[in-house]
């Protein structure tokens, strides 16, 4: 099991300060993935989204973090930044008279542009994230605590658990929002 868990928020692209509060923290690096190096007591990281946008090592900071969630030695939840790249990259249905979900306004394009950018030469790298965003719940429930990025409003999380058990978003949720 695990004996504590360290919460991360608000990342976006830091990749390089990321690591250092990592190392900081008790995890260091083994085949590939960060994990909790005292395994006698191990601990998780649970990332509480936005980890895109903004800094200089986005594409990093993405798979460093999966690299840790598949390894097991992290959780995530999904921020708003992850949440607008969906819908940013989204096309919308052709009855909404949108291209994008998110339309490709100056201002929408302004926020997501450093991780556009920083992904312009690895498109499978982009294209996997997108997919990979979709695995992550919009919260996470543990025994003494929960941990969502914005607003926990008990009765949306109910309704929305009934028509989504895993707390994970799909492209029918993310049109219909």
């Amino acid at each position: 099991g695990v004996a504590g868990y360290d919460l991360i928020g608000d990342g976006h692209g830091c990749c390089d300060s990321l690591v250092q509060l990592l190392i900081k923290l008790g995890y260091s690096k083994r085949n590939g993935a960060y994990e909790f190096a005292d395994q006698r007591k191990p601990r998780q990281v649970i990332f509480v989204g936005d980890i895109l946008d903004r800094g200089p090592k986005v594409r990093e900071a993405i798979l460093l973090i999966r690299g840790m969630v598949e390894r097991g030695s992290a959780q995530i939840v999904m921020g708003n930044h992850e949440y607008n790249a969906l819908c940013y990259s989204t096309l919308a249905p052709v009855e909404t008279g949108k291209r994008y979900l998110r339309e490709h306004t100056a201002s929408n394009t302004r926020s997501i542009q450093e991780t556009l950018d920083q992904f312009a030469n690895h498109p499978r790298d982009w294209s996997d994230t997108l997919g990979w965003l979709y695995q992550w719940p919009l919260f996470l429930e543990f025994e003494h605590f929960r941990v969502i990025h914005a607003c926990w409003d008990q009765s949306l999380i109910e309704q929305f658990r009934q028509q989504y058990p895993s707390a994970q978003i799909d492209k029918p949720f993310l049109v219909a929002s």
